[in-house]
């Protein structure tokens, strides 16, 4: 079960201590849910072009320009690296990675700066149009996740293709959960999808819909879950 958000990460009480505590590695009965280190975030272009290859969002955005869909994938591992927002990764008991999520922490200024960043190089490359709609659908998105309570905010979460339908995405969306349940900061956890055939799986753990986000032709969902 995929999110196919873009631009946009606390866990209590910081990174390093993901990999001491149980919420930080949470072994399930089909594989092990583990932080990635930063040095290895751009590993997973494959995997996110396996899955957001075709995703309506990335075709508006850029088109059938396949090399520049990549791109932007790989870019936007990198931002993530480099302002060290955590990924969860999944992998099965061959060490493999399945799965990937991708999230922010519940302060405002992460996504500011990350969207920030994404402006500079895109203006460096000459993408006018890019520059110009990602700027609009970050300002349609966050005018309406900042009307909601401080939260995790769930920018992607990806299942390979071949390993859809085992559990994964079930496994890492509850990791985001118990991450944000233990984080004194935070109320929920916010995500929006234009993917109306999965709201049904994310109402299963109690998301709420809130609104639409109207970009261009496409409708995004926003969806809210409070901690319990």
């Amino acid at each position: 079960m995929d999110v196919p958000v873009w631009i946009p990460a606390a866990i209590v009480p910081s990174l390093g201590s993901i990999h001491d505590s149980d919420v930080s590695i949470m072994i399930k009965r089909m594989g092990t849910i583990e932080p990635l280190p930063f040095d290895q975030y751009e590993a997973l272009t494959e995997l996110l072009w396996q899955s957001f290859g075709d995703d309506p969002y990335l075709r508006y955005l850029l088109g059938q320009h396949d090399r520049t869909i990549r791109d932007l994938l790989a870019l936007r591992l990198r931002v993530q690296a480099q302002t060290q927002q955590p990924i969860l990764v999944l992998r099965n008991f061959q060490g493999q990675i399945q799965g990937a999520a991708l999230y922010a922490e519940p302060k405002d200024e992460v996504s500011l700066s990350v969207f920030l960043r994404y402006m500079v190089q895109f203006l460096l490359q000459g993408r006018w149009r890019l520059v110009w709609r990602l700027s609009d659908s970050f300002r349609r998105i966050e005018a309406v996740r900042r009307q909601s309570p401080s939260h995790y905010y769930l920018t992607l979460l990806v299942v390979i293709p071949e390993a859809q339908g085992q559990g994964y995405g079930t496994q890492l969306i509850e990791a985001i959960h118990r991450l944000s349940e233990a984080d004194g900061r935070s109320q929920g956890v916010w995500l929006e999808t234009d993917v109306t055939d999965n709201l049904g799986w994310y109402e299963r753990f109690g998301y709420q819909q809130l609104e639409g986000i109207p970009i261009a032709d496409l409708q995004m969902i926003a969806l809210f879950r409070p901690n319990p």
